[in-house]
């Protein structure tokens, strides 16, 4: 498939969202949640429904255009057709004028390829037309709408969902499907399309530096960093300088990155507050929806010895988005420090819902969840519920097998609350053979010599179990 080189004009935004009226109109942001809906999970068919119910509530332009981008995306496009005439004929001033006037044309100029995709809709493959055919009138009019660089994804996405779904196999689609998120400024599932497109050709730069963009805008600023260094390898491997275009605009794209939350993990670990507050704020400033800056603003503040500021944070955060876990977990770290353990279990308790449930987690978050669950256990530890110690250290070690914290931990909580001699010595030898030679392996020869010398196992022990690495 050859390469389109888009050229989106200043209307870009609201050729992907027709509404256009103040954020605080109730009907504009029912419509804007419809359209996005749409453009992203295709569910037509249930817009269209709601859009329809919306036709009661007085004349609003905008409710038929999206009622026709509904049903052009269920390939009913005679129905489709009659309501962007509607609402040009009767609303010849709204400010959406010039995209009703390109789909019109766009549907005039196809309506021959329209009718026959439209009579074939709802078919079995083979059923009155055939499925090569079918997918080959589609990609006629992908390419047709896409081809002078200025087009409307609302047209192009119900195209582009049909082909993903019944001729994946097709070359370049992913390529084709991700720069028209791309540059809808529908990062995610850019974003998602790009991935996918470099499992078919890992080597391709382009697409490694769409990637690092997709990133960028999403605030994902620590995997764009490594997106980009790659993309910028592949460049040098290419011959290209670094005063080139191409490593040039990275840079610079680059010199605008907030520090990452890495970053400000350091910073807190050195005392350097302000720095990390710097961090934070101005990751604020780029997305204020930076659920992750918010969160680590809360723990500046509390290491800073401002509590109840901190507190606020993490409290206003979990009712701005309930689902997101972490600052479940450092409300209850602050429960615990206020000696008020049954508010802070409860805490830790919804912290662990959230994050089980929270489907993709990739590295660095399995890694994060198993350090705060070995906290947890060690809270439990402290307050005597030796249960909810040994549970919690045990779903620690099934994050971490790696982890030899979590094997000495649980093997600490075998030893000194259930007065298991044989499993804590297998958690110990385990961590031995995790790590021969370092520190926490002659921490855990040590303990396996003092349990051989003290054969009860009622004795208790001065082994602790810790929650750092």
């Amino acid at each position: 498939m050859r390469e389109v080189k888009y050229i989106i004009l200043a209307i870009a935004l609201y050729s992907s969202f027709p509404v256009l009226s103040s954020p605080g109109d109730d009907l504009t942001a029912e419509l804007a949640a419809i359209e996005n809906s749409m453009l992203t999970e295709g569910d037509y068919s249930e817009a269209v429904g709601k859009l329809r119910l919306m036709l009661g509530r007085g004349d609003d332009p905008r409710v038929l255009i999206d009622i026709g981008i509904g049903y052009y995306g269920l390939m009913e496009y005679d129905r489709a057709y009659r309501y962007f005439k509607e609402a040009g004929r009767r609303f010849p001033a709204v400010e959406q004028r010039e995209m009703l006037k390109w789909i019109i044309g766009s549907m005039d100029e196809n309506r021959g390829l329209l009718e026959r995709i439209e009579a074939s809709s709802g078919k079995e493959p083979g059923a009155g037309i055939q499925e090569e055919e079918l997918t080959a009138l589609h990609f006629t009019l992908l390419t047709y709408l896409t081809g002078d660089g200025h087009f409307y994804p609302s047209l192009v996405v119900p195209h582009i969902k049909w082909l993903k779904k019944n001729a994946p196999e097709l070359e370049g689609l992913n390529v084709f499907s991700a720069d028209v998120y791309y540059f809808s400024m529908l990062y995610e599932q850019a974003e998602r399309d790009y991935r996918k497109a470099l499992e078919e050709d890992p080597r391709n730069i382009r697409l490694l530096t769409r990637l690092g963009d997709c990133l960028a805008a999403l605030g994902k600023y620590g995997k764009a960093e490594d997106v980009y260094e790659e993309a910028i390898e592949g460049y040098r491997e290419e011959g290209l300088a670094d005063g080139s275009p191409e490593i040039l605009g990275i840079e610079s794209v680059r010199r605008s990155f907030p520090g990452t939350y890495e970053d400000v993990i350091e910073l807190l670990k050195s005392g350097d507050h302000d720095e990390a507050e710097k961090i934070c704020r101005k990751r604020l400033s780029l997305n204020p929806g930076d659920h992750t800056a918010t969160v680590q603003l809360g723990q500046i503040y509390w290491e800073k010895g401002e509590r109840g500021k901190a507190i606020k944070i993490f409290r206003k955060v979990i009712k701005r988005s309930p689902e997101y876990p972490a600052p479940y977990f450092h409300l209850g770290k602050a429960y615990v420090f206020e000696r008020k353990p049954h508010k802070a279990f409860r805490n830790f308790a919804l912290y662990e819902s959230k994050m089980d449930a929270f489907e993709e987690k990739d590295e660095e978050d399995i890694e994060a969840y198993a350090a705060a669950l070995r906290y947890i256990s060690h809270m439990h530890t402290l307050y005597g519920t030796r249960e909810g110690a040994l549970k919690t250290a045990r779903k620690a070690v099934r994050l971490d097998p790696e982890g030899t914290v979590g094997h000495y931990n649980l093997a600490v909580i075998y030893y000194n609350e259930f007065h298991d001699r044989s499993k804590a010595y297998a958690e110990l030898r385990k961590v031995i053979e995790l790590k021969p030679g370092s520190r926490i392996a002659r921490m855990a020869e040590v303990y396996i010599d003092y349990m051989r010398r003290n054969p009860d196992p009622r004795v208790i022990s001065d082994f602790n179990s810790f929650y750092e690495e």
